[in-house]
């Protein structure tokens, strides 16, 4: 069906390209010109090149704790409509206040994420509660068949409250004049 179909049409897309051999082992010593794969430039990012909105950069530690925050709140976000899908008709008030409760706070964790990964200084506080508030959940979690739980939520919160508290991340969240 493809052959007809070039035929079918005035453009041969084929034809008009010269077929060369590549070889992205051997390079540009043999005589044939070196292929890069063309990546556009803004997307060659790298957590040392991650930009806040004023155009400053953000620390790695940040950006690290930043993108841990956003998978906590899509994490809740996914446990919250899970809630929200098991609520029976015995349980109507509590199974739908527990899923707002939820729906709230991982919108409130991806917000805050976000705003992180953006140098807001607001944000850092909500962020902070909430990974004590994970290491409060770790510890309850600790000993018997939950113990990868308490495990999990104690790495990542403390991962991600090393990170903000991190002195470049400090430094990054810190007052800035007007004019910068």
């Amino acid at each position: 069906m493809h052959s007809r179909a070039l035929h079918h049409t005035d453009k041969n897309c084929i034809g008009r390209q010269p077929f060369r051999p590549v070889s992205f082992v051997t390079g540009p010593d043999i005589g044939r010109a070196h292929v890069r794969p063309s990546v556009p430039t803004w997307s060659r990012r790298t957590l040392t090149t991650v930009q806040d909105a004023h155009g400053h950069r953000v620390p790695p530690p940040l950006v690290v704790a930043a993108g841990l925050t956003a998978v906590e709140g899509v994490l809740v976000l996914v446990y919250a409509v899970l809630e929200a899908a098991s609520v029976h008709s015995d349980r109507l008030t509590m199974g739908v206040t527990t899923a707002v409760f939820f729906a709230a706070l991982g919108a409130g964790l991806v917000a805050g994420a976000w705003y992180l990964a953006q140098g807001r200084t607001w944000a850092r506080s909500p962020v902070v509660v909430a990974q004590i508030m994970a290491l409060g959940l770790a510890w309850s979690f600790a000993g018997g068949s939950t113990t990868w739980v308490s495990v999990l939520l104690g790495v990542v919160g403390l991962v991600v409250l090393a990170g903000i508290l991190h002195p470049a991340s400090m430094a990054a969240l810190g007052d800035r004049p007007a004019d910068r």
